[in-house]
């Protein structure tokens, strides 16, 4: 069994999966150095389809909030799955090429992400773990959840 040294854990806060928490927990015991990541996309970019000005000066509030929002749920997580809170980012931008860019940038050797199949729909759109399987800096292990 290969031994990973510094391991890096992408959750998806929106969509939490029981199975990956459990895994966290199990790195977390047994493993060297675990840190855990989420992603969140400018909200800027989510709604680059409004006309010009019409929702600058209350998107910036929100994007606050949900930084704010997203940052106490990863550290819940990281606290009940038993991982130190100075090792939780929150990563902004799209998914899968931030979690490599981060992974990249910091020297993990491996990227744990959990996956939900292939259904048509996700296949057409692509999705955040088949977009990090390609291209990755490090070895990556995809749960089914």
């Amino acid at each position: 069994m290969l031994h990973y040294r510094k391991i890096l854990i992408a959750v998806d806060l929106a969509d939490p999966a029981e199975k990956l928490n459990n895994s966290i927990r199990d790195f977390a015991k047994g493993a060297g150095e675990v840190h855990i990541c989420t992603v969140t996309m400018p909200l800027e970019v989510l709604y680059s389809f409004a006309p010009v000005g019409s929702y600058a000066v209350a998107l910036g509030g929100l994007q606050e909030e949900l930084t704010e929002i997203s940052q106490k749920k990863l550290k819940a997580l990281a606290k009940e799955c038993g991982v130190e809170e100075d090792h939780t980012h929150l990563l902004v931008g799209k998914a899968s090429m931030e979690i490599k860019r981060f992974a990249k940038e910091q020297g993990f050797d491996l990227i744990v992400l959990g996956t939900h199949g292939k259904s048509a729909l996700r296949a057409a759109l692509g999705s955040t773990s088949n977009g990090v399987l390609h291209g990755a800096p490090c070895d990556v292990l995809a749960l089914s959840v």
